[in-house]
């Protein structure tokens, strides 16, 4: 929550290993969880609080990236998803289309999360997934998706064999150059 705006949504993931885990917990215990599970939420006032005595506005972090030049405000995931397939077949190939191949690729690793981590690493990665794709400018979109790290663990497991490894190390290099 002090790092990022965003690090609020690890509230979610550690809610749910609390709460699984509840029964048979000491007090203490269910003192500790219930503090891990707001210290997201404490982190990401305690930056407001800063960013309001430096900058005279503690929601600017928040409200400056509704800017068009940056996430650009909220829109529906699935409208945004119909306006990128749109920007591939249109005129912004190059810009907001590209970011689609991304979000199919966050999409396949949002199953794998499911089929082998954690619960709450799933809920965690949707959340990310479904916040990344409601920004009406994408440009940051595989940024956010890649800090959400359920989704590294999933390339790892993806990459586990080692054919797998060297053919997403050659698509990758590929992708890099395309780029």
């Amino acid at each position: 929550g002090l790092t990022r705006p965003v690090g609020v949504l690890l509230v979610l993931p550690v809610l749910i290993e609390a709460l699984m885990t509840w029964r048979g917990t000491s007090t203490r215990e269910r003192i500790e969880r219930g503090f891990a599970v707001v210290a997201p939420v404490v982190g990401m006032g305690i930056y407001l609080v800063y960013a309001g005595l430096r900058f005279g506005d503690a929601f600017e972090p928040l409200s400056v990236q509704n800017r068009a030049t940056l996430r650009g405000g909220f829109v529906d995931p699935f409208t945004r998803i119909v306006r990128a397939v749109e920007d591939l077949g249109g005129g912004d190939r190059f810009g907001s289309g590209l970011h689609l191949l991304w979000a199919v690729a966050f999409a396949a690793l949002l199953v794998v999360v499911w089929r082998t981590l954690p619960r709450s690493y799933f809920a965690y990665c949707a959340l990310a997934l479904v916040l990344g794709l409601s920004a009406s400018n994408l440009a940051s979109f595989e940024r956010y998706g890649l800090s959400t790290f359920p989704f590294i663990l999933a390339i790892a497991v993806v990459t586990k064999l080692a054919e797998l490894e060297r053919g997403l190390l050659v698509l990758s290099a590929a992708g890099l150059f395309g780029f």
